[in-house]
């Protein structure tokens, strides 16, 4: 029987250790390798509806084995995982009971994120909406879906997907069927989603790749993956009071401001 360990007060759940994001986080004593660990504490089952909740979390560092380690201390409801899994599987995620945790997989090892706000998910849901009629005949702009990049499974904030990956039986996309990931920086995930999402993209052959940040200003990036390489080009940044001349992988303007949920 699989024994389950209650992510309870003070608990810490050591989600695998992710190159380079415990010092981009904000650490300046993290090293490159460290480890990245999620702390839960004193949760009471309500969730956060403003993004400004997830500005409180506290970032700190502490020794640990002789390395430093990023600390996120979140308040958020409690959630039972297995303590016996050496290496996830997408079949393990599905195995999790629902909660308001995003939970993906990477490299084997689970990463668990604070749930995005309300301000967030309008914000990809609104440029959804500006994109909707440039997508080329036989694909489709969907929200939050997982991409197999075996051995991580990815979720990000909107996909351009081919039409047939979307059956009831499909709750995994392989990269032929995805051309286009985008992710909302959140303020839980700031380098994941700047560093480590975009990494394993472009390392799976993902084309393109969009970056909509939130702070110090609204802002898209967008990024293309040139034949052969394992890494990302930047196309261009646009901020709010600008448009975006989009012309891969399809013709679009995107006006900026526009994303904004609150104008």
């Amino acid at each position: 029987m699989r024994r389950h360990a209650p992510c309870s007060t003070r608990l810490r759940a050591r989600i695998g250790r992710i190159p380079g994001i415990s010092r981009s986080a904000g650490c300046p004593q993290a090293r490159p390798d460290s480890p990245v660990v999620h702390i839960s504490r004193s949760a009471d089952g309500s969730r956060p509806t403003d993004q400004q909740e997830w500005r409180h979390a506290e970032q700190q560092c502490e020794t640990h084995e002789n390395r430093r380690i990023q600390m996120v201390v979140v308040d958020m409801p409690a959630v039972e995982l297995p303590t016996d899994l050496e290496r996830w599987t997408f079949d393990d995620l599905l195995a999790l009971p629902e909660s308001i945790w995003r939970f993906e997989i990477v490299d084997g090892g689970l990463l668990m994120t604070p749930p995005p706000s309300i301000f967030h998910d309008a914000i990809w849901l609104r440029l959804r909406d500006q994109i909707r009629d440039a997508i080329p005949a036989g694909y489709v702009a969907h929200g939050p879906t997982a991409v197999d990049l075996d051995p991580s499974y990815l979720i990000p904030d909107l996909v351009v997907l081919r039409h047939e990956a979307v059956r009831p039986s499909r709750n995994l996309l392989v990269i032929p069927e995805t051309l286009l990931v985008v992710e909302v920086v959140s303020p839980g995930s700031v380098s994941i989603d700047r560093i480590l999402k975009p990494a394993k993209y472009a390392e799976a052959g993902i084309p393109h790749f969009w970056r909509v940040e939130l702070q110090p200003e609204l802002s898209l990036t967008a990024y293309a993956l040139p034949d052969g390489a394992r890494t990302y080009t930047e196309v261009g940044t646009w901020a709010a009071g600008q448009t975006a001349p989009i012309r891969a992988p399809f013709e679009v303007d995107i006006e900026i401001a526009e994303l904004a949920p609150d104008r």
